[in-house]
């Protein structure tokens, strides 16, 4: 397959899932104590997702919308339309939101146990929330990876990718050549001279 094959098809599948890609606001109260007196304050949690029903379901991480008191999704042309949480499970740190409003289009969802070392894999997120529907390319390093979360979890049968993601692009799909999610992406593990980035 020559190398403008492959950009060929690289853009195609952005053109198809990219519109099914969201940017999620979650407003998470936090208590801080002054001077002994606890105060709640309202922070911002910023994620990915995309959209899996023409219903308004949504898939995402369980630490984007976790603790939330409200949710505000926006497709990639820049509508804004509230959410609520479905569904969460935080030994997967997997998420189903439900969007109201007419959704721009919905991603297929592929078979990740047919994955193998070498395909390219595409992600699409919105890093560090202002970069909203940013495509990287890379490769599916390896599949079947087990790694400790966040939580102190053990997360099993991860895919292992070298596209580059960033904090915000947790929730986001990570996409083959066929347009088809394979993955969400979940992790970023940092050495000293490479970053590895896992979905599940």
């Amino acid at each position: 397959i020559s190398h403008v094959n492959i950009e060929s098809a690289i853009t195609r599948v952005v053109e198809e899932v990219g519109p099914a890609v969201v940017t999620i606001t979650a407003e998470v109260p936090v208590t801080n104590s002054y001077y002994w007196f606890p105060t709640t304050q309202n922070s911002t949690s910023v994620g990915s997702g995309v959209i899996i029903s023409g219903q308004g379901y949504i898939l995402t991480n369980n630490h984007v919308v976790e603790g939330s008191t409200s949710l505000i999704v926006e497709f990639s042309n820049g509508e804004q339309v509230p959410a609520q949480l479905i569904s969460s499970d935080v030994f997967t740190d997997l998420a189903v939101i439900k969007a109201e409003g007419t959704m721009p289009a919905v991603a297929k969802l592929g078979d990740s146990s047919l994955l193998k070392s070498g395909e390219t894999a595409i992600a699409i997120g919105s890093p560090l929330g202002s970069f909203k529907n940013t495509v990287t390319v890379g490769v599916i390093s390896a599949t079947g990876r087990f790694l400790e979360s966040d939580s102190g979890f053990n997360m099993e049968n991860l895919i292992q990718t070298d596209a580059a993601i960033n904090q915000g692009n947790s929730g986001g799909p990570l996409v083959n050549l066929a347009g088809e999610v394979i993955g969400i992406n979940v992790m970023i593990v940092r050495g000293s001279s490479s970053t590895q980035t896992y979905a599940e």
